[in-house]
């Protein structure tokens, strides 16, 4: 089962983002891009400080997200150089990031006129 579109997947980014901000994720935002994309609803994008938090952040939103009764299309779709995990579930997709590659993607500057439903900047 995929994140459907409509207020579901808005709530559930807001939840997924406090859920990652509880494990200790850094700037956490999620951001509404259903009037600029055809193809998510939402964006959440994280930051992690080594490849093994980004692992293990992966690894606890694949859990909760099953949970939920979502399984990624796409969870394991990593950048060549590492340091850059994609999860596509549907009309939602998670971005988690190590800085210099969170850095020279700027998916933030990217979608700069999305509203943004949840921000926090740790660390």
């Amino acid at each position: 089962m995929e994140v459907q579109s409509g207020q579901p997947v808005i709530e559930m980014t807001r939840e997924l983002a406090e859920f990652l901000v509880d494990a200790g994720a850094d700037q956490v935002i999620a951001l509404d891009v259903s009037s600029q994309s055809s193809f998510a609803d939402a964006f959440l994008i994280a930051g992690a400080n080594s490849e093994g938090q980004l692992q293990g952040f992966q690894r606890q939103l694949v859990d909760e997200l099953a949970d939920r009764g979502v399984k990624p299309h796409s969870r394991r779709r990593r950048s060549e150089e590492g340091g850059w995990v994609l999860m596509d579930c549907g009309n939602l997709i998670i971005h988690l990031f190590l800085p210099e590659q969170r850095e020279f993607y700027d998916l933030e500057k990217l979608w700069f006129d999305a509203p943004r439903l949840f921000e926090v900047s740790q660390g």
